[in-house]
């Protein structure tokens, strides 16, 4: 019963810290998808491209790991 309880503190004082980080790479792709071009049509057309091939993802899971 300790050691589930110690357990479960454990997990809740690793999930429920609000220490994430400043999300660098994230960002960068973010602010670099803005400025590929001038024409939002073109910007969201990368955005979508970059959702589709999951690179906003994995930059997001690579940031937070």
């Amino acid at each position: 019963m300790k050691k589930s309880f110690m357990a479960l503190v454990m997990a809740g004082a690793l999930t429920f810290s609000s220490c994430l980080g400043s999300f660098r790479a994230f960002n960068n792709l973010k602010d670099w998808n803005q400025t590929v071009s001038d024409s939002k049509f073109v910007n969201n057309l990368v955005f979508w491209g970059l959702n589709i091939i999951p690179v906003y993802g994995l930059f997001f899971l690579g940031d937070t790991l």
